[in-house]
């Protein structure tokens, strides 16, 4: 099934089709054990109102406290207090944009191949998946 991602233009959605190279895909399912503390790299996606957009997140995990970046819209946006608990993550934020600033507070699951959440705010709901970085 082809993936696409929808764009308002002059109040007509406009869909573009998103090349299977350019696809990220994480199931979100939860790994068999817990993660060892460290910090994990991944390449992100998120639908936002304006399509699809790319970008990578840093993950610090340590003893179930999670903390970390979001780079996505061109802005390097920090959270902390995040919670990590066999494979479930939860986190807070200020997701910064080129016009706004936009406070999240994020739920999803968390492994060392993948991550995947949702980030609920003004906008509405933001869906994020990302695969795992050799860095």
């Amino acid at each position: 099934i082809p993936r696409c991602c929808l764009k308002l233009v002059n109040g007509i959605h406009i869909a573009r089709f998103i090349p299977e190279a350019e696809r990220v895909e994480y199931t979100g399912q939860k790994e068999a054990h817990d993660m060892e503390n460290g910090t994990y790299h991944y390449k992100i996606e998120a639908a936002v109102p304006l399509g699809v957009r790319r970008g990578s997140m840093a993950v610090e995990l340590h003893n179930g406290a999670l903390s970390g970046a979001i780079n996505l819209l061109e802005r390097c946006s920090p959270f902390v207090d995040g919670r990590y608990k066999d494979g479930a993550v939860s986190f807070s934020g200020v997701l910064v944009t080129l016009m706004s600033e936009l406070h999240y507070h994020a739920e999803g699951t968390l492994s060392e191949t993948g991550i995947r959440f949702r980030m609920d705010c003004r906008v509405g709901g933001i869906d994020v998946v990302g695969v795992a970085e050799t860095v």
